[in-house]
């Protein structure tokens, strides 16, 4: 029972929501503005991406200790150095969700946003799998063919893409690993982002000082000053879904959020289509019907499920006669 109650846990699904819409429009806007801006050209894509990715980190790090004074969570922020489980399990998700940061900003700087969404496209599918074998999730009938449905999609959209998708699986492994490894780590959402922007930070310090000390210097310090706004704004506009996605980690099963996740690639999808001129084709969108089929079953069947708790529960509520008989004769040592 408690499986489909944490499929219907409201505050789950509306921070499921605002993480997913949030980097499926909002941040990829983001980069796409900075990058603008920066008037950043293509021999120095990877060097642009390194330093947007450290300056992100630095300025998360900083909102998220505002964040914690301000919540006036700090003394929790310290009980995590006495736990070794936390700080390893912490090492563990600061690594993935580096590496999913990075595989994403490399992917937008190099106009592959399309690629970068096939890889959150793809990255349901993972979920369902590692909550099948790590969490014991089952699935019901409805949900497994939504599954086969998305999986299909997914298939024909990599084999439509001609070209090895290592950008999509490394966004689809490390972002699903990273939530498997949130899910099982209960700890305050902003403690928990706040120990693994300050893992990260040291790398990406290292990084800012060889980028600074080369030829050309930093992009943030020699570009406009609306550039810099938009920089520091990455730090809360990382820290925020990050939150929003640890709590509905907490509250929902891996499969339901692996399949709310859609919402962001879809929006990527869409920025790729207009910034990239990429427009979809009939091959592609067909695999995408696919993928959007499933999602449409998944929700019918949490639909359903929920409509059958509700009508049991006002069976129990119509008829507590019947229990309240049961009940006696179960205390009635003669019958």
């Amino acid at each position: 029972m408690q499986e489909n109650l944490s499929d219907r846990d409201w505050k789950g699904w509306w921070n499921a929501l605002v993480a997913f819409g949030w980097w499926g429009f909002v941040f990829p806007l983001v980069l796409l503005w900075a990058k603008s801006e920066g008037r950043i050209e293509k021999a120095s894509v990877v060097r642009w991406s390194l330093e947007l990715l450290s300056l992100r980190v630095v300025f998360c790090v900083v909102f998220c200790f505002l964040l914690l004074a301000f919540l006036g969570r700090l003394q929790q922020f310290r009980q995590v150095f006495q736990s070794r489980q936390l700080l390893v399990g912490f090492l563990v998700s600061a690594f993935l969700i580096f590496l999913n940061w990075l595989g994403f900003i490399v992917g937008a700087s190099m106009n592959n946003l399309s690629q970068a969404s096939l890889g959150y496209y793809m990255g349901p599918l993972f979920n369902v799998v590692l909550g099948y074998f790590f969490l014991a999730e089952k699935l019901r009938r409805f949900q497994f063919a939504a599954v086969c449905i998305a999986g299909t999609g997914i298939f024909w959209l990599i084999c439509m893409a001609g070209e090895f998708p290592w950008i999509a699986l490394c966004l689809a492994t490390s972002f699903g690993f990273y939530g498997l490894v949130r899910k099982k780590m209960q700890v305050d959402s902003v403690v928990g982002l706040t120990m693994e922007t300050l893992y990260c930070l040291p790398v990406c310090l290292v990084i800012l000082v060889l980028l600074a000390s080369g030829r050309d210097g930093l992009v943030f310090t020699e570009g406009s000053s609306l550039l810099r706004w938009i920089v520091l704004f990455t730090g809360p506009a990382t820290a925020i879904p990050l939150i929003c996605f640890a709590v509905a980690a907490k509250r929902l099963r891996l499969g339901t959020l692996g399949f709310i996740q859609f919402i962001a690639p879809t929006g990527q999808l869409i920025l790729a289509m207009v910034y990239d001129a990429k427009p979809v084709t009939g091959e592609k969108l067909i695999g995408y019907s696919f993928v959007w089929a499933a999602v449409a079953v998944y929700l019918v069947d949490l639909g359903l499920q929920r409509r059958g708790v509700s009508r049991g529960k006002k069976d129990e509520q119509a008829s507590p006669s019947s229990s309240s008989t049961a009940e006696l004769k179960s205390n009635n040592p003669t019958e």
